[in-house]
């Protein structure tokens, strides 16, 4: 039994598996890069909402600072209005005490006068 193989049958098959191999290979690469970009495509959405959700986060904790600020401004304002020191209540009510020791003593002094 003799087996005949001629050059260009060689030739032939040589070029018909690198074809074979070159069309899958590209097929391959092909797959891979759609899942790339699925993968790219999933990423970039979900860095969005990422990003929405912080930029919602950073909102609300910049109205909050802001509500704290108003707020702690509008007792700095009340604060004097609302509250005395405790020095300015000591001064006042050492005023009142001497008012009134002064009153005691006239009071004093015009009974003593009247008798």
């Amino acid at each position: 039994m003799n087996f005949q193989i001629e050059l260009w049958h060689i030739v032939t098959l040589i070029i018909t598996l690198t074809g074979a191999f070159w069309t899958l290979i590209s097929l391959i690469v092909r797959q891979f890069d759609k899942g790339l970009d699925k993968r790219f495509d999933v990423i970039d959405v979900a860095r969005t909402e990422s990003d929405k959700t912080a930029k919602e986060r950073f909102d609300r904790i910049e109205e909050s600072q802001r509500t704290q600020e108003r707020d702690l401004l509008l007792l700095k304002a009340e604060l004097p209005e609302r509250y005395v020191r405790r020095e300015d209540a000591i001064r006042s009510e050492m005023t009142l005490h001497a008012k009134f020791d002064g009153l005691a003593s006239r009071i004093d002094m015009f009974l003593r006068a009247t008798q």
